[in-house]
């Protein structure tokens, strides 16, 4: 994996992009054409910029490796895009919620609403240790990930279940599944990002790429 990302910086900046300093895997380029930013996980590129800018980016990209063109970017890492008449996007993750939920058991669970009970405080000596192989660390990581992606709402939930991955008991147990039943009733909420009519030109495109680093 390091290997290949040593490839990819160093084709990406001998075609004029730059990699941002805090963030490794987001090049970015400007030109006559506008600017365009490509995000890179693994072998999967997602691109952002006006039309003629993305269609300048896959020229390139194509001019670097052997690349296969998804087309209008629809899914990517996990996250829905739903683009909107106004030029804005919508970032959601409604399938990543569900096979959550049938993972864990808890498809047939009953909806609340709030992501943890008001009030709650949980401590470290509330409950029964969990035995080692619980799936306790595995469904506090799947929230991780739903947070810090599309659901900023469950954060404060979360940030307090992460507090106990070394030792969680059947307290915290619970209060995880709790936050379960406040995803089962909320699935489709996510992000939203406003645009303007007049930006009909802006295009996002989704990669797959295929090389040999």
């Amino acid at each position: 994996a390091r290997q290949w990302h040593a490839k990819l910086r160093n084709e990406m900046i001998k075609h004029g992009f730059t990699p941002c300093k805090h963030e490794p895997c987001l090049f970015m380029k400007t030109d006559a054409t506008g600017t365009v930013y490509v995000m890179v996980h693994v072998d999967d590129a997602l691109v952002i910029g006006p039309r003629a800018a993305v269609n300048r980016a896959k020229q390139l990209m194509k001019n670097m490796f052997e690349i296969k063109d998804m087309g209008m970017a629809s899914y990517f890492l996990g996250m829905m895009i739903t683009r909107h008449t106004d030029g804005g996007y919508s970032l959601d993750q409604p399938k990543y919620v569900h096979d959550m939920l049938n993972r864990f058991h808890m498809a047939d669970c009953r909806p609340t609403s709030t992501p943890i009970p008001v009030g709650l405080k949980l401590s470290r000596y509330e409950g029964d240790l969990l035995p080692p192989d619980h799936q306790y660390q595995a469904l506090v990581g799947s929230l991780i990930y739903l947070a810090v992606n599309t659901r900023p709402d469950i954060s404060h939930a979360v940030g307090i279940l992460s507090r106990f991955m070394a030792y969680p008991t059947t307290t915290h147990w619970e209060a995880a599944k709790h936050v379960l039943r406040y995803l089962k009733g909320t699935s489709t909420l996510g992000l939203r990002f406003r645009g303007h009519a007049s930006t009909g030109n802006q295009g996002v495109c989704a990669w797959e790429m295929y090389a040999d680093a």
